[in-house]
């Protein structure tokens, strides 16, 4: 039996496509609608640039910012925190599993014995991360949110510095309500166009 709370996906070649993306945003949509917009940051996969997709997206009021094909080193923050966390986690609850049934090379699995395995050391990867991470505090350091206009220094952008009390531009004197309204426009063309 998979995990409890674990969403699995699959697809013929073993990375996403367009038809299992869609299924994922679905997934999302629904866990997240509160009626307020929302943000989805993606790299320039070709499933995540399907027109289809991000027209659907947007009439459910989900912007998509796509990460030019280069920068998604620079720019996807989250690997190098959150997601290493994770992934040492991921990393450790299958040394234990080994060490428990091992050695290695004496582990059998079927496809879908390995399928369940990879759920449930999912579940415990995720449940000690978010027991390990003060999530707030690592968005903070990595310059995804911040507040009182503190500066800003994104350990993936060296040498960087963000300060939003010098900046000195009209946009950032857009009241939150006229982007709210600027996304609900978006979302009704979108809608239209069906």
């Amino acid at each position: 039996q998979y995990a409890n709370g674990i969403k699995v996906f699959f697809t013929p070649e073993s990375v996403i496509n367009t038809i299992t993306m869609n299924k994922y945003n679905e997934w999302f949509i629904s866990k997240v609608q509160d009626g307020h917009p929302k943000m989805l940051i993606v790299d320039s996969a070709n499933s995540h640039l399907n027109p289809e997709t991000i027209r659907h997206l947007r009439k459910k009021s989900v912007v998509v910012a796509v990460i030019p094909t280069g920068c998604t080193m620079y720019l996807q923050a989250l690997d190098i925190s959150i997601f290493s966390t994770f992934k040492n986690h991921y990393t450790d609850a299958a040394e234990e599993y080994i060490e428990q049934n091992g050695p290695r090379n004496k582990i059998k699995l079927t496809a879908s014995q390995s399928r369940i395995l990879c759920t449930r050391l999912t579940l415990t990867a995720w449940i000690r991360t978010k027991s390990s991470t003060n999530f707030n505090e690592e968005f903070t350091k990595i310059g995804y949110i911040w507040k009182d206009n503190i500066r800003i220094t994104p350990r993936t952008l060296q040498n960087y510095t963000y300060d939003p009390s010098v900046v000195d531009c009209l946009s950032l004197n857009i009241n939150e309500d006229d982007d709210e309204e600027q996304i609900q426009n978006a979302a009704t063309l979108a809608a239209e166009q069906d």
